[in-house]
């Protein structure tokens, strides 16, 4: 794991993040000037569109973590925060789309960034808000689900899950329920 220091202005990384904690998340503004840990590959020659985005840590009462299969394996529920849309209606939104369930964010977990993509079709600087969360409402009141939501124990959560990121914030949820 890397660290990256986010300040105004243009990082190394050709990303701006200029006011981004502060129109995203208003909860995050202690983390507008400081160090963010950075997961993934940064490739030399790729350029990376800055894309925010908020995920979601659901238990159930047995202490097991939704996920989301996709083709590529696990993830967090959640995904990319709309223009004008904050990072706790974006974990709604991608929630209910993700796993046909509605979830209410119950208090912030972190942040962080992952480089995803490649040479060949470019790539995206996920600046990543993680917040514990609770399923609220019946699963048929949200619709279709896009993907299967399925329980993992967290030693397999941690495990499968494909980014980095969404390991670190799992590990923090676990640190905060040790403590």
């Amino acid at each position: 794991m890397q660290f990256v220091t986010l300040r105004w202005g243009v990082r190394p990384h050709q990303a701006s993040f200029e006011g981004l904690w502060a129109r995203l998340a208003p909860g995050y503004a202690a983390f507008m000037d400081a160090s963010l840990p950075e997961f993934g590959e940064r490739l030399p020659h790729v350029t990376y569109v800055t894309r925010p985005s908020a995920y979601a840590l659901v238990l159930d009462p047995d202490q097991r973590l939704a996920v989301v299969l996709a083709d590529l394996g696990p993830f967090l529920p959640g995904g990319g925060i709309d223009p004008g849309e904050s990072a706790e209606d974006a974990v709604r939104r991608e929630t209910r789309e993700e796993c046909a369930r509605d979830v209410e964010p119950l208090r912030p977990l972190g942040a962080a960034i992952e480089y995803v993509g490649n040479e060949r079709e470019g790539g995206f600087a996920k600046i990543s808000s993680f917040y514990e969360a609770r399923w609220s409402g019946l699963p048929s009141e949200a619709g279709d689900a896009e993907y299967e939501c399925v329980w993992m124990t967290l030693e397999e959560a941690a495990d499968r899950l494909v980014h980095g990121s969404h390991a670190w914030a799992l590990q923090r949820l676990i640190a905060s329920l040790d403590a």
